[in-house]
């Protein structure tokens, strides 16, 4: 098949427009190292603006920047998977009106590599990283999205981070949630993922699936919504080996901030910190087990729903500890049921 190869310094630069196909497109593999560089810029009405087929390589200081917009399609799309290394970078800046800003296979980054996508649209995901996500060696992800009908930032998953890796997810919508991790996150040796999301109809912050800390990683969430959550990790959430987890949101009508299934041990920590007006302030909802010097807080404030909330199954031993902190006008305070 056909490919790409540069090194040594080369650039490569690319702008494009067309109604019916991409307004600029790269087929085959990419292999771009050497402080290279390629920059695209691309705009179409019906496909594209940019286009990427076929996987890319990128590393030793490589640079690839790419500004894509387009009424039908996915601003840019990068239909295979992105390989970064060695310092190299990654900037991704997509709009839609009818498709995701950026649509991308999914990402593997390492040794400080870093990726950077913004993307806008109306109707569907701002970002979208369809399929699994890896990082390691202090590598850092960054994505910014907005959207009407459509989440804003989405990583699809499953996500995978250690080595002090950092992944950043902010967005902003009116239908779906401002920042979203599904298919779980698995977190280790110090890496650390942070969502910050907004919504008007739907949840602010989330992250669904199994998720997994260990070895001093950290989760945050903080979220804001007016008719849905503030912020929520749902499914099954573990944390051992001083791992650290931070949900804070808040609502107006739904709950505040929302955690399922959680299991706590090894000195890891779990603060969960909510307010709502007509919802729950902080639930804890499912198994909740804490054991081997593990330590939960939940705190909350509501008007007519519970302030704070420990809901079915609770498991304590080992020297773990709880914190159950609440207020409300109309709703129980601090409740265990």
């Amino acid at each position: 098949g056909s490919s790409l190869n540069m090194t040594g310094n080369a650039t490569l630069n690319m702008v494009g427009t067309s109604v019916d196909r991409s307004g600029v497109r790269i087929d085959g593999t990419s292999t771009v190292s050497g402080n290279a560089s390629v920059n695209m810029e691309g705009n179409s009405t019906d496909h594209y603006g940019v286009y990427v087929q076929g996987d890319g390589l990128f590393t030793d200081g490589a640079k690839v920047n790419v500004t894509g917009s387009s009424t039908a399609f996915p601003g840019v799309g990068f239909i295979g998977r992105m390989s970064l290394e060695d310092s190299a970078n990654l900037n991704a800046t997509g709009t839609s009106d009818m498709r995701s800003g950026i649509w991308i296979q999914g990402v593997n980054v390492s040794g400080n590599a870093g990726v950077d996508l913004a993307g806008r649209r109306t109707t569907n995901a701002g970002v979208y990283m369809a399929s699994a996500t890896s990082l390691t060696d202090g590598a850092k992800l960054n994505v910014t999205g907005s959207s009407v009908d459509g989440h804003a930032a989405w990583i699809a998953g499953p996500l995978t981070a250690s080595g002090n890796a950092s992944v950043d997810l902010a967005g902003n919508s009116s239908e779906g949630y401002g920042a979203l991790v599904t298919g779980g996150a698995s977190l280790a040796d110090g890496a650390k993922l942070d969502l910050t999301g907004t919504s008007a109809n739907g949840t602010g912050a989330g992250v669904t699936g199994n998720t997994s800390l260990t070895g001093g990683a950290t989760l945050n969430l903080t979220g804001n919504s007016t008719n849905g959550r503030g912020a929520s990790v749902s499914g099954n959430t573990s944390l051992a080996g001083d791992a650290k987890l931070d949900v804070t949101g808040t609502s107006v009508a739904a709950e505040g901030a929302w955690l399922t299934n959680v299991n706590v041990s090894g000195n890891a920590s779990v603060a969960l910190v909510g307010n709502s007006t007509n919802g729950s302030g902080a639930i804890a909802n499912g198994n909740t087990s804490l054991a081997d010097g593990a330590k939960l807080n939940v705190t909350g404030t509501s008007v007519d729903g519970d302030g704070a909330r420990i809901w079915q199954n609770l498991s304590i031993a080992g020297n773990a500890s709880v914190a159950l902190m609440g207020s409300s006008t109309n709703g129980t305070g601090a409740t265990v049921n």
